[in-house]
């Protein structure tokens, strides 16, 4: 009987140390990974290279110009697939699914791509890189997300 609580109780733990690894990657890692043009994120990863590449000083500030310009043209690809992710739905593939519909179907479809656009909740800051909830996460920046269709009678 005591080998047994022994054994949950070792799971137990390793399970809470699991879990509480899991939300600090969460609260603390992600973030700063989503916000790729932000300083904090720049120094972020400047940070993990000097730890885990034992960079000096002198180094460290010889990569910060090589980890901008990753970070920033890693941004520009983020936007870029979003935008064009949103005009192959949009454009390409909505209109094929609507030719097959019919009137009542059509106001749907709309609905649930509008929903579904709005529980992803993702749309880039042009000024930080991050994504923002609440909106299109395939909305290009600067651009309001769009509000659901007018309900006939």
């Amino acid at each position: 009987m005591k080998a047994g609580c022994g054994v949950v109780a070792i799971f137990g733990a390793g399970f809470c140390g699991g879990v509480f690894c899991l939300l600090y990657a969460i609260s603390h890692i992600i973030p700063l990974a989503e916000g790729w043009k932000s300083e904090e994120s720049k120094a972020f990863v400047l940070k993990h290279f000097r730890g885990a590449l034992n960079l000096t000083p002198e180094q460290t500030e010889q990569l910060r110009p090589i980890v901008d310009e990753a970070l920033e043209k890693r941004w520009q690809l983020r936007r870029d697939y979003l935008a064009e992710s949103r005009r192959l739905l949009e454009e390409d593939y909505l209109p094929r699914v609507e030719a097959i519909l019919d009137e009542s179907q059509k106001e749907k479809a709309h609905r649930l791509m509008e929903r579904w656009k709005r529980q992803q909740g993702g749309k880039l800051n042009p000024s930080t890189g991050a994504v923002e909830s609440n909106s299109s996460p395939l909305a290009t920046p600067n651009e309001p997300p769009t509000p659901p269709p007018a309900e006939k009678p």
